[in-house]
């Protein structure tokens, strides 16, 4: 991943996140899909059981109502025959509901109510249903063997010949050795199931295709954000590369783009200390090369005044040459030779006040190159000092982030109080079937209650699976944060290293400047000296004219010591040519 470019990096961020998207979707269709059969099996079952619960409530209200003439009957109130048959009829004549009623047979199969059909009196133990089945024997097992008993047949509706469900419950009363039983048609609650069916159907297509609609258009947000987030990392990264480039090529004339240098964000920091860097070699680099021109001037002018001089010596050597081959005109002579002195002195004082003004320009170079070092470490500190800021605001951030799992344990509470809710919603049900009639109203708020549940139960799921998604999305921000930093300390600080190198060669060089104009006022005040013993000489040379040929041999040998001082002088020079077109090499090659 290091090798990578951003641009890259971000792409496989991109396409990840929409593989994810594509999974999640895939994922939530299908749990939803799960959820929405599950709930309508939940609802089958409960449409089933609050059926069952109703037939048996009913039963068990007959056993009741058998209870108490069983009291009657112990009490003397009645026969047992008597308070059977009233029994028997009170159960004839019992409804509910709109088709609701009670049959009653014994433990060996004979009826002893049946609407008040003929088959009351006789025994049906081997009645059967239109499949073959022995539906009364199986009623009377059932309910012998258990206490209450389901069971499930198929018999015409009246006036029909088409089977259709029935679902029964029976239960025995040993007293008056009774099965008490009741059943209705279930066809209706198939119908209902169906129904929820189909409508649980058409709901869940609903959500699932808003769900992907709302996913896709999320997805393509994303993926234009991820797009612009990419133009907008790598395009000024890219523009500080080329001028990063052009600045280690030798050119300093490329300017920042002021959109880039206005930014707010750590882009923007970057570009202003890389102008400020730019701006600061480059204003150096101009400086040294006008010192160097200056130089460059200087040393040109004392060659100038060598080249007068080493003229000058020559026709001194022809004057003293003639000296010696007529004494005669030695007055004349020396007088010449006097005022070429004077030429020479005043070459060499030229020379001098040159060498003082170049040792205060090499001076001047010096600190710049100085201040050209201080600048770079600035640059540096304030850099380290910017990553520092960076680093800490990302530990902030990410202190902040642990917020979300509070969210989450906080989800996981309500998913605790939901289970609990729903539980109580089931035990209210319970207690409305077992209240009948009276209980439907306090049903239908169980059921709403149970609804309200299941519900909380989807959102706090929803709740658990964005602070998921948040918590991953931090962590990718994380990993982009310490990259920048990574590229902070590696390619930025490699530059401002680079940079702080360059301003020491700078440092050497403007030393080793100083040091070679100090040599040429040395020179030249070492020339101005010998300039002094010639003018000395030279005042003297009309006596030793007229005295001896003695005083032209001490002017020749004055001669020969300016021409060694002046070939001394040619050699320095020559040296400082060196070193100032070396110098001005360098900064040629810098671009403003």
């Amino acid at each position: 991943m290091k090798n990578l470019s951003v641009k890259l990096k971000m792409t496989i961020i991109g396409i990840m996140v929409v593989a994810f998207m594509v999974f999640s979707i895939n994922f939530s269709v299908d749990n939803m899909r799960a959820i929405d059969k599950r709930v309508l099996q939940e609802e089958e079952e409960n449409i089933r059981k609050d059926y069952d619960d109703c037939i048996k409530q009913q039963v068990v209200q007959v056993i009741s109502l058998l209870e108490t003439y069983q009291a009657e009957i112990e009490a003397g109130i009645y026969t047992k025959e008597e308070g059977m048959k009233i029994a028997a009829d009170k159960i004839r004549a019992l409804r509910y509901g709109t088709e609701g009623y009670f049959w009653v047979d014994q433990s060996d199969g004979t009826n002893v109510v049946l609407l008040g059909n003929d088959v009351e009196g006789t025994n049906r133990l081997n009645t059967k249903d239109v499949t073959g089945f022995e539906m009364v024997k199986d009623f009377i097992q059932g309910a012998l063997t258990q206490n209450g008993y389901y069971c499930d047949y198929q018999y015409p509706k009246e006036g029909g010949t088409e089977p259709m469900p029935k679902r029964a419950y029976t239960q025995y009363y040993a007293p008056f050795d009774w099965v008490v039983g009741t059943g209705n048609y279930i066809d209706n609650i198939d119908t209902q199931i169906a129904a929820s069916k189909e409508t649980a159907d058409a709901f869940t297509s609903q959500k699932i295709q808003l769900f992907i609609v709302i996913s896709v258009v999320s997805a393509v947000f994303i993926i234009l954000y991820l797009i612009a987030a990419i133009f907008d990392i790598t395009k000024p990264l890219k523009q500080v590369g080329s001028i990063l480039r052009s600045m280690s090529g030798g050119d300093f004339s490329i300017k920042i783009d002021e959109r880039t240098l206005h930014r707010r964000d750590d882009f923007g920091a970057l570009s202003q200390i890389l102008e400020k860097m730019r701006t600061s070699i480059g204003t150096l680099i101009h400086n040294v090369k006008e010192e160097t021109d200056h130089t460059i001037e200087s040393v040109n002018g004392i060659s100038q005044n060598m080249l007068h001089l080493n003229t000058k010596v020559e026709d001194v050597s022809s004057t003293t040459t003639q000296l010696s081959a007529s004494m005669d005109g030695a007055a004349a002579t020396a007088g010449s030779i006097h005022e070429m002195t004077k030429e020479i002195e005043f070459a060499a004082k030229n020379i001098a006040e040159r060498a003082q003004e170049g040792a205060g320009r090499a001076e001047l170079i010096h600190k710049k190159a100085i201040n050209a070092k201080d600048s770079a470490c600035d640059s540096k500190n304030n850099l380290v000092q910017q990553k520092t800021t960076i680093e800490s605001s990302l530990q902030e951030a990410l202190t902040k982030v642990k917020v979300v799992s509070e969210i989450s344990t906080l989800a996981e509470s309500i998913m605790e109080i939901t289970s609990q809710t729903n539980l109580l919603s089931l035990n209210a049900s319970i207690e409305a079937a077992r209240a009948g009639e009276a209980g439907k109203g306090f049903a239908v708020v169980a059921d709403e209650i149970r609804k309200l549940a299941e519900q909380s139960q989807n959102s706090t799921e929803n709740i658990k699976k964005v602070t998921e998604q948040v918590n991953h999305s931090v962590e990718s921000l994380a990993v982009d944060a310490k990259q920048l930093l990574t590229f902070i300390d590696t390619k930025v600080m490699d530059s401002i290293n680079l940079f702080e190198s360059i301003a020491n060669d700078y440092n050497e060089d403007a030393g080793e400047i100083d040091s070679l104009v100090t040599d040429f006022s040395a020179i030249s005040e070492e020339l101005l000296a010998s300039i002094n013993n010639i003018t000395d000489s030279l005042n003297g040379i009309s006596q030793a004219a007229q005295e001896s040929a003695q005083g032209t041999t001490n002017i020749a040998n004055r001669i020969v010591e300016v021409a060694q001082i002046s070939e001394s002088v040619n050699t320095s020079l020559k040296d400082a040519n060196g070193i100032v077109g070396r110098l001005n090499n360098a900064t040629g090659k810098f671009h403003l």
